[in-house]
């Protein structure tokens, strides 16, 4: 924490004052901003652009009108990202590569549905920012992290480790900054974001982020997990019940298949080969079963659990299913092509009104559907392939973990809508985590390498040296 700390002092100051001067005027934030930006640009210190991004999307979540002007820093950040990204290709330190060229069939679509959008310049600002950030991710980030040798992703997890444990400091001193609705009977933990849901769909990006590091950097596995512990319980005092299930379904796959078949002992593959049998052919239809039979409600009350987990909301999906309904019925209108980035945004918008009525609040709440809104059945897929065909990148170790991660994000794109925008606190981890696995070896080796380095260089300081007189 001390190198990290040491290593980030100028953001760690930078990045208050933005706040301080935005609180005062919007106009003076951003000029706070983009003087450090430039500094930082000087300086060569593209590592800070990340952890700022970061910084920035986190805050563009929070309810306060201080900060709100932080949302708007998100575009300059990422441009100065792509420029850096693109610097680097000009100058022969990066190559193009072949993945990203699986995306422009998705990007095809998106920009020609432009021209039929009801907001054409929402749908231009976010489909650009969506070719800039995948660009960003595929290219820049690898060329970051083997830059600094991987600490840019402990740095990475240091930082965010540092805003939870925050949080968890803030609830005995100010809860109502932390405590979303305190004092009611419906308050929950949200950390500084909106609300309960916004924070436990961070934890369950950032659960398997860290969880994955701690298999990467073995010197650093103590802290990982104990970073893993905290958003795991963060999860659970946020209450969001599709965080919750998202993490149980990734720590149980995980246990089924890489725990128990990755065992050094005989009897622990033994355990794992028969419990990926047991769990695919039978418990998984037997479950499947009972909920048909009985009902998810009916059963979450007879283990006695209904009103914990709030099931007088589920029967509407807590608006979730009123909101499907009216969105699938927007989508027959344009079913292959949809109409551009921002189409499901904005008709949610025009429609507020009407769902408030019938007790819905907010998007689609699934990235799905919400993708299909925007660029249609056509460009679902080609989306969907683009996805394929950076999972198949993944080797090594790495795939260990593709059938419980990408169980998890089907799980939560699934009730929410962030895989549909790419400038969020959510979309950065899922890629993040993506490009990691993607180099899982690589990146092990270099910080198995460099920490090498780093005993060798102490185990040299040790020595006394040993000087010879001018008589002998």
């Amino acid at each position: 924490m001390g190198s990290f700390l040491r290593r980030y002092s100028q953001l760690l100051l930078f990045v208050p004052l933005w706040v301080i001067a935005g609180s005062i005027h919007p106009v003076i934030g951003y000029g706070a901003a983009f003087l450090s930006m430039i500094y930082w640009y000087a300086e060569g210190k593209q590592n800070f652009f990340i952890i700022a991004f970061i910084f920035v999307l986190i805050l563009s979540d929070s309810t306060s009108s201080k900060v709100s002007f932080n949302s708007s820093l998100r575009i300059p950040i990422l441009f100065f990202m792509m420029f850096f990204a693109l610097e680097a290709v000009y100058r022969g330190k990066l190559k193009i590569q072949k993945i990203y060229f699986y995306s422009f069939p998705f990007f095809l679509i998106a920009f020609g549905m432009i021209f039929f959008s009801p907001t054409p310049a929402m749908a231009l600002a976010k489909t650009v920012s969506y070719l800039f950030l995948l660009f960003i991710v595929i290219h820049y980030f690898p060329y970051t992290i083997f830059k600094t040798k991987g600490r840019l992703i402990i740095d990475v997890a240091y930082f965010v480790t540092t805003i939870v444990c925050v949080s968890f400091i803030l609830i005995p001193i100010y809860p109502s900054a932390v405590i979303w609705r305190y004092g009611n009977p419906t308050s929950a933990f949200s950390g500084f974001f909106a609300n309960p849901n916004g924070f436990g769909l961070f934890a369950t990006l950032l659960v398997p982020f860290l969880f994955i590091l701690s298999h990467i950097f073995d010197g650093y596995r103590k802290l990982l997990l104990f970073s893993t512990s905290l958003f795991f319980l963060a999860a659970f005092l946020a209450e969001s019940r599709t965080a919750m299930a998202s993490l149980l379904i990734f720590f149980g796959l995980y246990i089924f298949h890489v725990y128990f078949p990755g065992g050094k002992e005989d009897w622990q593959k033994r355990i794992g080969t028969w419990g990926i049998r047991l769990f695919w052919f039978f418990l998984c239809p037997l479950g499947i079963l009972i909920i048909s039979s009985f009902g998810i409600i009916g059963l979450i009350e007879a283990v006695g659990l209904g009103e914990t987990l709030e099931v007088h909301t589920l029967e509407g999906g807590a608006g979730r299913f009123l909101a499907w309904t009216h969105a699938i019925e927007a989508i027959k209108e344009n079913p292959w092509l949809g109409r551009g980035f921002h189409y499901d945004v904005h008709y949610f918008r025009e429609q507020a009104h009407i769902l408030y009525k019938l007790g819905h609040s907010g998007g689609s709440h699934n990235s799905y559907i919400a993708l299909t809104m925007n660029v249609g059945i056509i460009g679902l897929v080609a989306f969907l392939f683009f996805l394929y065909k950076l999972i198949r990148k993944i080797k090594g170790r790495g795939r260990n973990f593709i059938i419980p991660y990408f169980f998890l994000i089907m799980m939560s794109s699934n009730f929410e809508a962030w895989l549909a925008s790419s400038i969020n606190y959510v979309t950065i981890f899922f890629y993040l985590t993506i490009i990691c696995l993607v180099h899982f070896e690589e990146i092990k080796a270099v910080a198995e390498h460099d920490k090498k380095n780093d005993l060798q260089l102490k185990f040299l300081k040790r020595i006394p040296r040993i000087t010879l007189s001018k008589k002998n």
